[in-house]
């Protein structure tokens, strides 16, 4: 009717817009000290791999510190839950048995909590690791020594098929862990090797023939 509105809707004229938003999932990166436990360097050598799952069945990657430098693993997603590793110590050093369970809550906001996976246990303690300066996290790591022992007679001449016992010690001289027997080689040699530091007590427990044993045992400080 003549004078009335028109409501109808004509579409035909305007202009449509399509606005395509692409969301870019956001990452982070981790930065891993491997130092030595007497003189704070950072060593190279250590591997570590890095896992999707508690189980350690998911190994996602792996990298290798470098002497005198951080460790950083990039390409961690915020969001996610990650579980890292050393598989394999540098050469002459302790591993670390430990797990370290990564949550990332924002590329600035990440938790690390040590614990053993096997005993279902994230951290002794119950404290995540606490970043310092620019490190996510510090793992240090013993070096391993060795006792080397040469068994001659008052003439030098080297004796072959003595044995030795080498107990580790705890701070009141009883015995930590099991002995560990060895018996000198061609050149009167017997060497014991990957020790931790520590205190240790070695006993001659068997001559050859025409001998005597020490009478005393031989204390070593590692």
């Amino acid at each position: 009717a003549e004078g009335l509105l028109n409501t109808a809707s004509d579409t035909t004229n305007i202009k449509k817009v399509v606005v395509t938003i692409n969301n870019k999932p956001v990452s982070t990166s981790i930065a891993i000290n491997k130092i030595d436990s007497a003189t704070s360097l950072r060593i190279g050598g250590a591997t570590f791999a890095i896992y999707g799952d508690e189980a350690l069945s998911d190994r996602l990657t792996e990298a290798i510190s470098q002497p005198g430098t951080s460790l950083v693993i990039s390409g961690l997603m915020v969001g996610e839950t990650y579980y890292i590793k050393e598989v394999r110590a540098p050469e002459g050093y302790e591993g670390d048995d430990l797990v370290y369970k990564l949550e990332i809550t924002s590329a600035d906001n990440k938790t690390i909590t040590p614990g053993n996976v096997n005993s279902g246990k994230w951290s002794a303690s119950g404290l995540p690791v606490t970043p310092t300066g620019d490190t996510d996290l510090t793992i240090k790591n013993h070096k391993l020594s060795l006792i080397r022992l040469i068994k001659k007679d008052n003439t030098d001449g080297y004796l072959v098929g003595v044995t030795f016992r080498l107990e580790k010690l705890n701070a009141d001289d009883t015995i930590a862990g099991n002995p560990v027997e060895m018996i000198t080689g061609a050149s009167g040699i017997v060497e014991f090797t990957n020790l931790l530091p520590g205190k240790y007590r070695i006993t001659e427990i068997k001559t050859v023939p025409g001998y005597t044993l020490l009478t005393k045992p031989i204390t070593i400080e590692l």
